[in-house]
């Protein structure tokens, strides 16, 4: 290693590892990418593919508290949030740090974070797109169709003023979208800041162009341990006996990033938010956009050649079976909205694990008694949206030690 060039490794080849590894080679540091297995195979690959930004906010929040509490004594196999008791145990130390962050207080400065971070997404997703990374976008819109009357009130009380909101009653709503049903009663067109994208083409377009820029991405690796020389990390320790050396390690390995931080002895406070997803190829038919499932949290996105129905949240650890019975819940939720529900070619039925902090807001800094391993997770439902913006941050702090955007709530060592 030479002492004028700098070398990091990036651990987790999701969205923002991808991402964070893409920012670091553009200011001249030599990087390697690793994952367990090939890149955006996890979370990156099943979501939703919305870029939403002014969506962004604390998930730990009284509202959501009160509905969570509600879906789960509700809604049975079709509750949008369920929970494994059986690991409860491993979650206490987070569900404490969750309820003692569910304040109004939280909520309000956690969603300012969210929007300071997220006021380039659209600005660094063009960048992207003239620097050749090339995926598929739709910029076709987003409709919230709504079927019970109290949700459909509650949205216009509260959107009412916003000039990017179009309401209309379930009449306009299907002649603006035939698919819907005529439990429709009501829905909001957004009809600015919002675009969608096939979650499989960022990565592959990521990684192919950092590629170009020099990086090395390694599937197939997975990290056991480090040596440590005090504050700073020297080297890891792979599962095959390999000795990697960096002047810098990025942890982005999302659901996983806590068990990561661990081999590094240190600590960031995150659960699994396992999430499901039904692609269908070639359906019978397909929305004009996509369509958002606001009592159920769900979610229909047309792509090219496919239709992906994705919801649901269960806070189970570090969990990638895919349970047939939620699949199912899936396809009956959009049963209720739709006048029939499309079939495919062919399906394709995925889960993967969204990073939950405890307090809703990501983790983006130097992990804690550590002054060269850095951490970016813990986004739930945006880690997509703010992928770019937070991989910006990181290489901002590694480069420079300060960033464009305030890093204090992120501080990995708040929570």
């Amino acid at each position: 290693m030479t002492t004028n060039l700098q070398e990091a490794i990036v651990i987790g080849a999701g969205v923002i590892g991808l991402a964070t590894a893409y920012e670091l080679a553009k200011r001249g540091l030599k990087v390697t990418v690793v994952d367990q297995k090939e890149a955006g195979w996890a979370a990156s690959h099943g979501n939703a593919g919305m870029i939403y930004p002014a969506a962004g906010m604390p998930m730990i929040n009284p509202k959501h508290m009160k509905a969570g509490i509600g879906w789960l004594l509700t809604r049975g196999g079709e509750s949008p949030f369920q929970v494994d008791f059986f690991k409860l145990p491993g979650m206490v130390g987070w569900g404490l740090k969750a309820l003692g962050s569910c304040n109004q207080k939280n909520f309000e400065r956690g969603h300012k974070a969210f929007q300071d971070l997220g006021a380039d997404t659209f600005d660094l997703f063009d960048a992207y797109k003239h620097d050749g990374v090339i995926y598929e976008e739709h910029q076709e819109g987003l409709l919230s169709a709504f079927i019970l009357p109290k949700e459909f009130n509650l949205a216009v009380d509260l959107y009412a003023q916003d000039p990017s909101v179009e309401f209309m009653d379930g009449d306009q709503a299907r002649e603006r979208e035939p698919m819907l049903s005529d439990k429709v009663i009501g829905a909001a067109q957004l009809t600015q800041g919002f675009t969608s994208v096939y979650p499989p083409s960022v990565c592959t377009a990521l990684a192919r162009r950092i590629e170009q820029l020099g990086v090395e991405i390694r599937p197939g690796v997975e990290i056991v341990g480090a040596q440590r020389e005090g504050r700073l990390v020297r080297s890891l320790k792979t599962d095959k006996g390999e000795i990697l050396r960096a002047d810098h390690f990025v942890v982005a390995a999302g659901g996983w990033s806590g068990l990561v931080a661990k081999t590094l002895e240190s600590h960031v406070s995150i659960a699994g938010g396992k999430g499901y997803a039904l692609t269908m190829e070639d359906p019978t038919s397909r929305p004009g956009q996509t369509i958002f499932f606001p009592e159920y949290e769900a979610v229909m996105i047309p792509f090219d050649g496919k239709v992906r129905f994705t919801g649901f949240l269960e806070l189970t650890g570090v969990d990638m079976q895919v349970l047939p019975r939620r699949i199912e819940a899936l396809r009956s939720v959009a049963g209720r909205y739709l006048k029939q529900v499309p079939t495919g070619r062919s399906e394709k039925h995925w889960t993967g694990m969204r990073a939950c902090s405890p307090d809703g807001v990501p983790s983006i800094g130097l992990l804690p008694g550590l002054d060269n391993a850095w951490v970016g997770t813990g986004h739930w439902h945006f880690g997509l949206t703010l992928g770019p913006s937070t991989a910006k941050m990181l290489a901002e702090l590694i480069t420079t030690g300060r960033s464009a955007v305030d890093n204090g709530p992120f501080d990995p060592a708040r929570i």
